[in-house]
Parts: C-alpha cells; sequence; structure tokens
C-alpha cells in the first residue's frame, strides 16, 4: 500500500482492506480448484470417448471442447481475477500447441453480468450438460463475490485519496495563512 493511501486510513480500515484482499485470494484459489476439477473431468470423458471411437463404438460424439478458466485482468492499477467460460475450437495441427492451448473464443456475459444458461449449454456435447450447469452455479458464486471484493478495495483506495488531497489543502492554507 502506498504511502499516500496510508496517511489517512484508519487501523480498522486496514484492516477491512487487508481482510477484503485476503477473501479475493481465497475465492482465487476456490475458483482455481473448481476449474481444475472440470478440466480433469474433461480429459476423462474425452480419454474415454477416444477409445470407444477406436474400437467403433460413439463414433458421432464430439469431444468436450468448451471450459471455463479464471482470468486475470487489469482493472486500473489492481488485478481482478474472472471466471470466464471458453470455447476452444478444435483443430487437429494446433491440438498439441502450447500457444493454442490458451487460445480459445470466450463465451459473453450477458447485459446482466451472468451467463445466458442457453448459450452455455449449446457449446455442451450432451454428456457435460449437468457438470456444465454445476460449475456455472459455483462460479457465478465465486465471480460475484471477486467482483464486490475488488469494489470495496478500490472504494476505500479512493475515498482515501480523496481524504489526503482534502487534507493537503488545508494543511496548505494552514501554512501559507
Amino acid at each position: 500500500m502506498s504511502d499516500e493511501i496510508e496517511q489517512h486510513l484508519e487501523p480498522a480500515e486496514a484492516e477491512f482492506r487487508d481482510a477484503a484482499l485476503e477473501k479475493i485470494e481465497e475465492l482465487r484459489l476456490q475458483a482455481e480448484q473448481i476449474v481444475g476439477e472440470y478440466w480433469a473431468f474433461v480429459e476423462e470423458s474425452n480419454a474415454a470417448l477416444k477409445r470407444d471411437k477406436r474400437i467403433g463404438e460413439r463414433l458421432k460424439e464430439k469431444a468436450i471442447s468448451f471450459g471455463p478458466r479464471l482470468e486475470k485482468m487489469p482493472s486500473g492499477k489492481y488485478t481482478k481475477y474472472v471466471p470466464n467460460w471458453v470455447h476452444y475450437p478444435f483443430n487437429e495441427r494446433r491440438a498439441k500447441s502450447q500457444k493454442s492451448a490458451k487460445l480459445g473464443e470466450r463465451v459473453k456475459l450477458g447485459t446482466n453480468k451472468e451467463y445466458n444458461l442457453t448459450t452455455l449449454l449449446r457449446y455442451a456435447t450432451g454428456r457435460d450438460d449437468t457438470r456444465i450447469l454445476d460449475t456455472e452455479r459455483e462460479l457465478m458464486v465465486i465471480r460475484e463475490r471477486l467482483e464486490m471484493f475488488h469494489e470495496i478495495i478500490v472504494l476505500i483506495d479512493r475515498k482515501t485519496r480523496r481524504i489526503n488531497r482534502i487534507a493537503s489543502k488545508y494543511d496548505e492554507v494552514r501554512q501559507n495563512g
């Protein structure tokens, strides 16, 4: 935390801000765990599909290429964590490339900052429908809480900077007067 912000930050406000930062970290770890569990399910499901296709079963089914990821987004002087859903279109030539593994088409949030469930299910293959819905139910809560705690930190810092600016004006007037 910068000296300018600490100048007029009360101990209780600093504790509140630090608690919000800790909560963001805790929520980030929860989101990473949920995303990891989803992709473990995808790998297991796609491996089973590949085995079945080798013996001539489930030939028309497609591999799962849709899932969540936790993105770090710059937001002013802060980093904001946002769980988003991404579709990774399958391309045989690029399937093993590390670079293409990071690329994907992000599914857009609706105007109310929620995912439309029919949009999410449009990318489903059939065997992952319930998993997508369950995962989004968990991630939606985390997404909203991450946003809330981020706004709290920004608000505390903004108001503290304002207090410091106003206090410095009074100090200038006192010194000049």
